[in-house]
């Protein structure tokens, strides 16, 4: 599945989803302005750590985006402060949100894969802020 994301300088970002049998959809959201989109940091986590039951999964399988079953173990992934060490430790953050709500840390929650998801993320961002109107990141999923 290739996922674009499409920065809409003024307006409403919008994603761009082409399924692997040529089905295409696509939606607005709120923009983030030079922030990376917080769907975006979902794709990458997903991807990264494996999380098949995320919203990119979700989405994938024929969901709605937006009508998504209960995603805690991704929300907790993608609100972790990849990009603000002040607030702490990645993966520290994901082990006490996720013993929080009784689940254990994954053991693919290396800091190896912290690192590169970290890497990813700020690469994204650093893109994203470099785009001009109508700019797109692609990526594919999974």
């Amino acid at each position: 599945m290739r996922v674009t994301f499409v920065k809409t300088i003024g307006n409403r970002d919008r994603v761009y989803v082409r399924f692997a049998d040529g089905r295409e959809k696509s939606w607005p959201f709120p923009t983030y302005g030079e922030h990376l989109p917080h769907d975006c940091v979902h794709l990458i986590v997903e991807r990264a750590f494996a999380i098949a039951d995320g919203v990119w999964g979700h989405v994938e399988r024929g969901g709605e985006f937006g009508k998504t079953e209960p995603l805690y173990v991704a929300e907790i992934f993608a609100n972790a402060p990849w990009l603000r060490p002040e607030e702490g430790d990645v993966r520290e953050y994901i082990e006490r949100e996720l013993a929080q709500r009784g689940h254990a840390l994954p053991e693919n929650v290396t800091a190896e894969r912290v690192e590169t998801a970290r890497a990813q993320i700020a690469k994204a961002t650093e893109d994203w802020r470099a785009l001009a109107d109508r700019g797109a990141l692609v990526f594919e999923y999974p």
